[in-house]
């Protein structure tokens, strides 16, 4: 490490270990499009998911959600987004929290069966 008056912006030095495992761990700015994630890669190594892969799957799954009938998408937007727990949702809407639990996990299954028949999603998961 530099001592303060070699290093007067305050940045850290790190040591080859340490470099080595943030390398490996795919730290820095994500990748915009596919493209910028296969540059610069090593055989072998998995590209980082970029910001185009995200927002891909980012946007398959708020569709999915949308899709859902009113009832469902409000349980699902409850629990998930608004991140309220099910003995809450339990309470308000008067439902036992077994059932809410049971039909939570209805629902998701149901979106995980939609989302697994997209390309995008069978190709993300290695599934051809």
């Amino acid at each position: 490490m530099m001592s303060g008056e070699d290093n007067p912006r305050g940045e850290v030095s790190l040591s080859h270990d340490q470099l080595d495992w943030l390398a490996k761990r795919n730290v820095g700015p994500i990748p915009v499009t596919v493209f910028d994630a296969l540059v610069g890669l090593a055989p072998f190594e998995e590209p980082q998911e970029s910001q185009e892969e995200r927002h891909e799957l980012r946007e398959l799954v708020t569709q999915a959600v949308e899709d859902l009938p009113e009832d469902e998408r409000w349980l699902i937007e409850m629990l998930f987004l608004t991140r309220l727990s099910l003995r809450f949702v339990a309470k308000v809407t008067g439902i036992p929290k077994t059932s809410l639990a049971r039909e939570r996990d209805m629902i998701l299954a149901k979106l995980r069966a939609q989302l697994r028949d997209h390309p995008s999603v069978r190709e993300k998961l290695g599934f051809f």
